[in-house]
């Protein structure tokens, strides 16, 4: 019994010893060829090749390269778009609202007098009523205030 177990362990020992000295034979580390360096890898991402020749005819070998797993690029385009346009649009939003919306405290107000003559008869002294309007500048145009009052008039009137 202890003769077979050694004789196990010895061969498995000399197998081992023949496929290790047969891989590195095989990958260059013992052979006569002469190797040359790594090509780049055929792929960015992936899972790609390299390839090297050797110096006898029809020696290549090859492993594999960049196996990591490519980046969803289609998704990262459709992500930029996305806030691009989110941008534009909160960029559009402001700038009507600093252009074309104000608020009731930056209205203009225009003021507007007028006169009217009330009286004309020929000898008697003429009354003109003068009026004040303050109108809201807006897309209303409405009317905010309108004083008006009736005067005698200016001696200067009065000569006319």
């Amino acid at each position: 019994m202890v003769i077979m177990d050694y004789c196990s362990i010895v061969n498995s020992w000399l197998t081992r010893l023949l496929l290790g000295s047969v891989y590195l034979w095989t990958n260059g580390v013992f052979s006569l060829v002469e190797w040359g360096e790594w090509s780049s890898c055929s792929q960015l991402c992936g899972g790609g090749i390299q390839t090297r020749n050797g110096t006898c005819d029809g020696c290549m070998q090859r492993r594999a390269c960049n196996t990591n797993r490519c980046r969803d690029t289609a998704l990262m385009v459709w992500v930029v778009i996305g806030v691009t346009i989110i941008f534009l649009a909160i960029l559009v939003i402001f700038l009507v609202g600093i252009f074309f919306v104000k608020p009731d405290a930056e209205r203009k107000l225009s003021r507007k007098s007028s006169f009217e003559l009330l009286e004309s008869t020929p000898g008697a002294s003429r009354r003109v009523r003068t009026c004040t309007v303050d109108t809201n500048v807006d897309y209303k145009l409405s009317t905010l205030r309108s004083d008006c009052k009736n005067s005698q008039p200016s001696a200067l009137d009065r000569r006319l």
